[in-house]
């Protein structure tokens, strides 16, 4: 009997430690040639983009997440939508999102899993809409009206801002949208700490101006090893770097996790290897 209450008294401190203490981070999983964001503060969590399908449950676990407030899908490519279907089973979700007029182009895989995982289809996300968790508030600044999801112009993306604890955060998610859509909502953006590097560190995904507009301190890319894009393309760590960013990629870094800073300090950043 006391080797069994011992036991249980590992195991529930284990779970103390790895789901209800987390600190506030926001982590770039390495899902291969995919995007996936998570977001958490505490047993919280919300999942921004779910990578390729087979990709995402074994980033879930060595993160020890077990349940998500919400998975959010910036558009539908199956590289950010294929790993919906991994959660189907393995933990719980409360809601699926998608941007606002893509809930009615939904692929039949993708519409059968949300429904599987949610019991419901799922919710749409406009520009303006704020998102909250803790400590977070995910702000969409882009599309800029409906869109079928189709392409990656139609990515969400996101002011994702943390103020608590005497500690900020100000980063940018931008799924697979590029310079093109960023000129249109860079002004309702402004300074930030980090960048999540669109569409996987394209040769477009950034110009110089945009970059030093930005100022990002840290410039993250999620990429697949040997990709056949050249993912992310020399031209996009140049012109990160030549703003000061300093730049990392999924590929050399796995997991990339972003903590907030106290005022006037850098965010914390520690990587996977």
């Amino acid at each position: 009997m006391g080797t069994i209450s011992a036991a249980t008294a590992v195991a529930g401190a284990y779970v103390l430690l790895t789901c209800v203490l987390v600190g506030p981070s926001v982590t770039i999983l390495n899902v291969g040639q995919g995007d996936a964001v998570l977001i958490r503060q505490g047993p919280q969590a919300i999942l921004v983009d779910c990578g390729l399908e087979g990709s995402l449950s074994s980033a879930l676990a060595r993160n020890h997440v077990y349940h998500l407030d919400a998975v959010v899908i910036t558009h539908l490519h199956d590289d950010h939508y294929g790993g919906v279907d991994d959660l189907v089973g393995l933990i719980g979700v409360d809601a699926v999102y998608v941007g606002e007029g893509a809930s009615g182009n939904l692929p039949d895989d993708l519409e059968g899993s949300v429904r599987d995982l949610t019991g419901a289809a799922p919710g749409e996300i406009s520009e303006g809409d704020v998102l909250r968790l803790g400590s977070y508030s995910m702000r969409c600044v882009w599309p800029h009206g409906p869109t079928d999801g189709s392409e990656n112009e139609d990515s969400l993306c996101f002011v994702l801002s943390y103020d608590g604890d005497g500690r900020s955060l100000e980063m940018l998610l931008t799924g697979d949208a590029e310079q093109e859509q960023l000129e249109e909502y860079q002004n309702d953006v402004g300074d930030i700490d980090v960048l999540k590097v669109g569409h996987h560190g394209s040769r477009v995904s950034i110009s110089l101006d945009q970059a030093l507009f930005l100022s990002p301190e840290f410039a993250v890319a999620s990429a697949g090893e040997d990709n056949s894009y050249g993912h992310p393309t020399p031209e996009c760590i140049e012109t990160l770097e030549s703003a000061g960013a300093t730049f990392l990629c999924t590929i050399e870094h796995g997991d990339v996790r972003v903590e907030p800073s106290p005022a006037n300090a850098s965010p914390r950043v520690v990587c996977q290897r």
